[in-house]
């Protein structure tokens, strides 16, 4: 299909893109193939209508296809922002923050997701996972510093890589917090601003959370504990911990 498709790196047939898209995603119906043969996939069909994500009008004659587009795209994202940091960072370094989200998306709570990287990070992102990948970008951070934008039946998460609080706004709360799919961010707009003292209960009752304790799971079941509270979903000590 790749062949009809493309000649000399461009699209052969302008009026057929979506066609080919459709053609091509069709037989997964609500399938999830193995994370080879998506990337493999996701490289042949973003050229052609873009990202969904940022680029939803380019979608409109295929909803369908759409639909699992954007499923595949964000746990490509999920796996990209990790896969990324162990390729810039020391690996299994964020084993915890892995296990956690990963739990998440497993108990189909997440309904987006998008990586925000700096120059090195966007760099490595591109060697893995190929010219075609989205994500955003920040300027002027510390090398190997990544954001892991989530929504999350809305609330929206900013997962920092490093030692920064993961942030979370509540849009019942009339919190808004960063858009996802833009192409630039800047780094203050990614962390959330508390009120009143930096006392660990008036912090996470506010939706910032320190990773402090990993190994005991203690910002894990605070960040838990939080999703319970502000939108009932139920996420077990067993659904993340890494060795039982």
């Amino acid at each position: 299909m790749r062949d009809w498709t493309y000649a000399d790196g461009k699209v052969r047939f302008e009026a057929l893109k979506t066609a080919a898209v459709r053609a091509a995603l069709r037989p997964f119906g609500d399938n999830m193939p193995d994370k080879k043969m998506r990337d493999a996939f996701l490289d042949f069909v973003l050229p052609l209508l873009r990202d969904p994500r940022s680029n939803p009008e380019g979608w409109t004659g295929c909803p369908k296809s759409e639909t699992t587009m954007r499923r595949w795209l964000t746990e490509q994202s999920l796996r990209q922002f990790f896969t990324v940091l162990n390729g810039v960072g020391f690996k299994d370094q964020w084993a915890y923050q892995r296990a956690f989200w990963n739990a998440l998306y497993r108990r189909q709570y997440i309904d987006d997701a998008w990586v925000v990287f700096e120059s090195a990070g966007a760099h490595e992102a591109q060697r893995m996972f190929g010219q075609n990948v989205g994500f955003g970008r920040f300027e002027g951070f510390q090398p190997g510093h990544s954001v892991l934008l989530l929504s999350v039946r809305g609330l929206t998460v900013a997962q920092w890589s490093h030692n920064n609080p993961c942030s979370i706004w509540d849009e019942t709360d009339g919190a808004m917090g960063p858009r996802l799919y833009r192409s630039c961010y800047s780094a203050s707009e990614l962390k959330k601003q508390h009120r009143g003292d930096n006392t660990p209960a008036n912090m996470t009752n506010q939706g910032i959370f320190w990773h402090h304790g990993a190994g005991r799971y203690r910002w894990q079941n605070q960040i838990a504990a939080y999703l319970r509270e502000r939108r009932g979903l139920i996420l077990e000590p067993s659904d993340y911990e890494l060795y039982r």
